[in-house]
C-alpha cells in the first residue's frame, strides 16, 4: 500500500510567517524551518486567547511543492499542523497502531476544517484541506492500519479473505474509490483509489498463492492474471497508483504460476478468472 501512503498530503510550514511573534514566542517562527514538527507541536498547544495580534501563516501544500498558501488565524495553522502530524504518524513505523493514530489525527483535522473558523477561500485554493478530503485521508490511514494487521495473518486463505473485505470496505459509497465523474479532485482521492486498487489486487494475489499451495495451478494462474491485469489497467490511468516494484511483484507471481500450470497435466493454464476463485471474504477485525 506504499503508493497510497506516498500520496498522503504533508504540508510544510514556510519560514516567512508571523505566528509565534503574535504570542510573544518568536522562537516558534524559527522552528517553522529548523524544526517543523516541533513547530506543529507548539501551535497545537498554543492558547488562542494569548494572542496579541492576528497570526498570519504560510504553508507549502506538500513536500517538494513550491506552491504556498497564506492564511490568517490560528485555526488554519492548527489545521495544517494536524495534517502534517497525521502524515508523520503514518510514516513513523509499520505498526497498525501508528496508522490508527494518523486516522484519528486526520479526523481531528477534518473537525477543524468543518468548524467554520478557517476562511472558505483557503479550501477553494487548497481542496486537500477540506473536510471531505480529510475524511478520505482518514480512510486511507484506516486502510493502512488494517493492511498492516492483515500481513501478520499466517494462513493464505484467511489473508486473502481479509484483503477482499478491505477492498469492499474501501470501494463502498462511504469510502468510495476516490473517483468523481472519472476525475481526481485531490491527492486524497488518488490515495484512496491507490489503497482500493492495492487491496483488490492483493485479494487476488493471496488467493492465487493459496490455490498454488494446494496444487490448483489453473486457479492460481487465473487469480494471478487478474491481479496483474487490474494493476496494469490502473497504472495506465495513473502511474502513481501502482508503482513499478508492485508491477514486478505481480508479474513474477504470474510467471511462476503460469509456468507450473503449463507443465501440470490438466492444470487448466487457460482457465478464465471469475470471482468464485477468490477466497471467501472474512469480517475485518476491530483494531
Amino acid at each position: 500500500m506504499r503508493e497510497a501512503l506516498e500520496l498522503f498530503p504533508r504540508p510544510v510550514p514556510v519560514g516567512a510567517a508571523c505566528v509565534g511573534a503574535c504570542f510573544g514566542h518568536r522562537d516558534a517562527d524559527d522552528w517553522r524551518t529548523s524544526a517543523p514538527d516541533r513547530y506543529c507541536d507548539w501551535v497545537l498547544e498554543a492558547d488562542s486567547s494569548a494572542a496579541v495580534a492576528t497570526p498570519a501563516g504560510c504553508w507549502r501544500l506538500s513536500e517538494g511543492d513550491r506552491t504556498a498558501l497564506w492564511c490568517t488565524g490560528l485555526d488554519f495553522e492548527r489545521l495544517c499542523a494536524l495534517m502534517r502530524r497525521a502524515a508523520s504518524q503514518l510514516a513513523e513505523d509499520e505498526r497498525a497502531e501508528s496508522a490508527l493514530r494518523a486516522c484519528e489525527t486526520a479526523r481531528r483535522a477534518a473537525r477543524v476544517a468543518a468548524s467554520g473558523r478557517v476562511a472558505p477561500a483557503a479550501f477553494e485554493h487548497w481542496p486537500e484541506a477540506s473536510e471531505e478530503a480529510l475524511h478520505k485521508v482518514a480512510r486511507v490511514a484506516w486502510a493502512a492500519a488494517h493492511a498492516r494487521a492483515v500481513r501478520t495473518v499466517d494462513q493464505r486463505a484467511a489473508r486473502a479473505g481479509l484483503w477482499r473485505s478491505l477492498h469492499r470496505a474501501l470501494a463502498e459509497p462511504a469510502g468510495g474509490d476516490g473517483r468523481e465523474e472519472g476525475e481526481y479532485v485531490t491527492l486524497a482521492d488518488r490515495a484512496l483509489t491507490a489503497a482500493c486498487v492495492y487491496a483488490e489486487c492483493e485479494a487476488a494475489l493471496q488467493s492465487a498463492w493459496h490455490h498454488f499451495e494446494v496444487c490448483r495451478a489453473g486457479a492460481a494462474r487465473a487469480c494471478a492474471a487478474r491481479a496483474l491485469e487490474r494493476a496494469k489497467a490502473e497504472r495506465e490511468t495513473d502511474e502513481a497508483l501502482v508503482c513499478l516494484e508492485r508491477m514486478t511483484e505481480l508479474q513474477a507471481a504470474f510467471d511462476t504460476m503460469h509456468s507450473v500450470a503449463q507443465r501440470v497435466d490438466g492444470g487448466g493454464a487457460a482457465r478464465v478468472f471469475d470471482p468464485s476463485l477468490l477466497c471467501d471474504a472474512l469480517r475485518l477485525p476491530n483494531i
